[in-house]
């Protein structure tokens, strides 16, 4: 950097770029030369030279479309989260989006009408949360919303604003919602509803409670959290800036399964900011360079059946705030010029890319205009999750101007859609959705049109590129195919395989997959279900129609072994007398059984 200490005037001139280490320091030998050191357990020291050695930035086309929102708002965009089929919500620090007045708090109705979701907040929306039941959280640094004491949470019915108890006291910074409506909210807070929670918190049936290890009794993290997340499994996965949950040692991430806290391996060596969860991979993104040990600059996966971590490609050159999947594509936001293929290609994306295992990194944007010019902070998809919307502290996306907020569709895949193409038996065909083939049915699959790059992804999680040939299918290649373009257009295809020799344990001629009356007498005629008349029920009294000597039977009633209704008599129709008592191994005592009116009946 010079000086020009006459009209105080400085000129920035870029050195050199790494392949997204960043740099601890630097200095200058007694000869001049400068030297300087990276981060992380296997650091080292370099020396700059005029020699261009490294990865080499490239200008990539992306894919996609970029579109404003009005004129936007006029400070960042903390949280977006969709509030019905086509509204959704945004938080931040703004007072004005779409020139309506607001405080950090506004609601957009399909992509074009903005309007004040109440009279907002005297601070900071950080985090937004949509429940199972329509219902809204709204979390940040905030002690009033609507006009209501809310200490940083508060929960929109549709209609009001309630607070969630007293709240905490300190700012949160996410959110996630249990399978029991349960909300668990992370941030920089000691309390919540008045206990000691460290950090991290759950509200449940209307009561504040901390999250203690059953092993250590110690409750929370020691440090603040930045991100949660919940599996299929019930895992509540935690991110931050912490080196300890539960009194465990877990670098930056752990998990919580509503009784004890685990690290993820050895974590990772900066804060993690964002999670994301997609079937058995947890992906991780913040300001890290190593995860697990390994070098994956600022985003990574962790695998949650082999318990390790992995790279995505090289990963990215700056900061990782924001992540949300779409089932074929992970999205990443934050603050980073590229994203890294390999060690000698650097991928020019502009703070927010896209990335399958099938196809690396990509670019988003059309042609060469892709990206965002400054800082993306939160990524939501629209209802539909055909549209990803886009917030932070920016002011152009693509070529659009566009204030803090933005929304990404590949409008081309609704204009050029993808249909399955297949072969069966040597013969082309297209269009269906599903296919029934039977067993021993040769098989290829396509698309059309038949000019892009493509990925199919079997049922069993494989994939492979281009057309893929089943050969003489067999029963266990049944299953949803997937079909995905390099520009992100997706169809797919359902195959049912019909056995050529289905089981029929009984031999009823009904296969046992559809037989609701397994092991038929042999010879016995049956109906389209498997079922012949002898293991048939009529009047539903538990006593097959063969064995039912009392057909018709009114629902309801008790009925003996050949299916006759029992008679059913007054409580104290009996009385139960004990005469003497008697000791083990002896035969003093007696019970005598009296019948308050007379009746003739067998007794079992």
């Amino acid at each position: 950097m010079d000086h020009d200490p006459i009209n105080g005037q400085t000129q920035v001139t870029e050195l050199f770029k790494t392949n997204g280490n960043f740099v601890s320091s630097f200095g200058l030998d007694e000869a001049g030369e400068l030297y300087f050191s990276d981060y992380g357990q296997n650091a080292q020291i370099y020396k700059f030279s005029l020699e261009n050695n490294g990865p080499q930035t490239r200008i990539v086309e992306g894919v996609g479309n970029w579109n404003n929102l009005d004129t936007g708002t006029n400070g960042p965009v903390q949280s977006i989260t969709p509030l019905g089929t086509d509204t959704f919500v945004i938080g931040g620090e703004f007072t004005n989006v779409g020139n309506v007045s607001v405080n950090n708090l506004a609601q957009n109705t399909n992509f074009s009408l903005w309007e004040a979701l109440g009279t907002g907040t005297n601070g900071p929306i950080n985090a937004l949360l949509t429940l199972g039941n329509g219902d809204l959280i709204a979390a940040g640094d905030f002690t009033e919303i609507n006009g209501i004491a809310a200490n940083r949470i508060a929960l929109w019915n549709g209609q009001n604003w309630s607070a969630l108890g007293s709240g905490t006291n300190g700012p949160i910074a996410a959110l996630e919602v249990g399978a029991q409506d349960q909300i668990y909210v992370g941030g920089v807070f000691t309390q919540a509803g008045g206990q000691t929670v460290n950090n991290i918190a759950m509200w449940s049936n209307g009561i504040w409670m901390g999250m203690a290890d059953l092993d250590t009794g110690i409750t929370g993290t020691n440090n603040e959290i930045r991100a949660l997340k919940l599996d299929a499994d019930g895992w509540l996965y935690v991110g931050g800036n912490f080196d300890a949950a539960g009194g465990k040692n877990t670098p930056r991430i752990a998990r919580w399964n509503g009784q004890i806290w685990e690290a993820l391996g050895v974590g990772t060596s900066g804060f993690v900011q964002a999670l994301s969860i997609q079937g058995n991979d947890v992906f991780v993104g913040g300001n890290f360079v190593l995860a697990g040990g390994q070098t994956v600059n600022r985003i990574a996966r962790w695998e949650k059946n082999s318990k390790n971590w992995f790279p995505l490609n090289n990963g990215v050159s700056g900061n990782v705030n924001t992540l949300e999947h779409d089932g074929d594509y992970l999205y990443v936001g934050g603050a980073f010029e590229t994203a890294n293929q390999d060690n000698s290609i650097n991928d020019k994306v502009a703070n927010i890319a896209r990335w399958n295992i099938a196809q690396g990194w990509q670019a988003m944007g059309t042609e060469t205009n892709v990206g965002v010019d400054n800082i993306v902070r939160s990524l939501a998809f629209n209802a539909t999750r055909d549209t990803l919307m886009v917030g932070g502290s920016f002011q152009n996306a693509g070529t659009v101007t566009a204030a803090n907020i933005a929304y990404w569709s590949n409008d081309s895949c609704t204009a050029n859609p993808i249909i399955p193409e297949y072969q069966i038996d040597g013969v082309w065909q297209s269009g269906a959705e599903s296919l029934v083939l039977n067993e021993g049915t040769t098989l290829v699959l396509s698309i059309l049109p038949n000019t892009d790059d493509f990925n199919i992804t079997a049922p069993d999680g494989t994939t492979s590129n281009g057309d893929l040939n089943l050969g003489a299918l067999v029963p266990n290649q049944a299953g949803v195919y997937r079909f995905i373009t390099t520009e992100g257009c997706r169809t797919q295809l359902t195959l049912s395989v019909t056995p050529s020799n289905p089981d029929d344990t009984d031999g009823d001629g009904v296969p046992d997959a559809i037989d609701n009356c397994p092991n038929t007498p042999q010879g016995e005629t049956v109906d389209a279900n498997g079922c012949a008349s002898s293991q048939l029920d009529d009047d539903n009294d538990g006593v097959n129609n063969a064995q039912d000597e009392c057909p018709n039977t009114p629902q309801g009633r008790i009925v003996d072994s050949k299916g006759c209704i029992l008679a059913v008599l007054p409580a104290d129709t009996y009385i139960i007398r004990a005469t003497s008592t008697s000791c083990i191994g002896a035969e003093q005592g007696a019970i005598r059984v009296e019948s308050q009116q007379p009746y003739v009946h067998p007794y079992t």
